[in-house]
């Protein structure tokens, strides 16, 4: 976060992202993943906001209408703490079989992966 405040995002940037990719593209993803971490509900985009903006970086067709409101970040982040001696368990269910579901996917990932 502290990053993003100081516009330098570019700085912890994989170098193999940063010469495969547009970094413009890259770092309006940033910005709304940012945007997704706020503490005030009514601050985050919802699911098809992000979409929404994620295929205009896609298509390059890139002005973010997600903005980013500092005054309240640096609220969010004084609020924000983590205690890692506190220990929870969470119960979770899932169906065992998902008769509906695809093993592929028609869409393509913003930054494609090279594995050789």
């Amino acid at each position: 976060m502290d990053v993003m405040k100081r516009n330098r995002v570019v700085d912890i940037i994989d170098d193999r992202i940063k010469d495969e990719s547009k970094l413009d593209q890259v770092v309006a993803v940033a910005k709304i993943a940012r945007s997704c971490l706020s503490r005030k509900g009514s601050k985050r985009p919802n699911m098809k906001e992000v979409s929404i903006e994620l295929e205009k970086i896609r298509s390059s067709s890139y002005d973010s209408e997600i903005h980013i409101e500092d005054e309240d970040e640096e609220k969010d982040d004084q609020a924000m703490s983590f205690n890692t001696d506190e220990t929870r368990d969470v119960g979770m269910t899932a169906p065992a079989m998902f008769n509906n579901a695809s093993p592929t996917s028609d869409v393509d990932p913003l930054v494609p992966i090279r594995t050789w």
